[in-house]
């Protein structure tokens, strides 16, 4: 044997090594090739999954949007009734006072006839004040003096269980 033969011999076992590692990687290549395609598949699956999970959230979204919108209508709805019921009840009662104001002025004395009102005022005195005696007698008028009148002509308030009563 020649140096060239046994070269020739420790390359052919090499070969063998190097067979079985190319075929050892290309097994490993598939198994690889795979385990890429099942994750692929996997990925793909939970893509599609979250995409209807999410379109099932957006679905719960739009419901609870839908329903605060209505219920913030009715709200707005309500508080516009009872704005319009407040003010129809302010306005009555500003006719009321209107009503009444306008009662009053009827009162009211004229520049006319002013001077004859003052007159008359003059003429008829009124006085509220009054005293009642032991007896029960009304005697009018803050200058009344007692001894000066009939007391048989006065009102008498009796006296009942139930309080004053006034006979006149």
């Amino acid at each position: 044997m020649t140096e060239g033969d046994e070269n020739i011999l420790e390359v052919f076992p090499n070969r063998e090594h190097c067979q079985r590692e190319n075929e050892i990687r290309s097994e490993s290549k598939k198994l690889t090739t795979i385990a890429m395609e099942k994750d692929e598949e996997e990925h793909r699956l939970l893509m599609e999954y979250n995409d209807q999970e999410n379109e099932r959230v957006a679905q719960l979204r739009r419901e609870r949007q839908e329903k605060e919108k209505e219920e913030l209508i009715k709200s707005i709805l309500e508080h516009k009734a009872q704005e319009e019921q407040k003010e129809m009840k302010e306005l009555e009662e500003s006719y009321k006072i209107l009503r009444e104001t306008q009662e009053l002025v009827k009162l009211f004395i004229e520049r006319e006839d002013l001077e004859k009102a003052i007159n008359h005022a003059i003429d008829n005195p009124v006085d509220y004040n009054f005293a009642i005696d032991l007896d029960g007698r009304k005697y009018e008028g803050r200058f009344t003096q007692p001894h000066k009148v009939e007391r048989d002509s006065l009102p008498v308030f009796q006296v009942r269980d139930q309080g004053f009563t006034n006979e006149f």
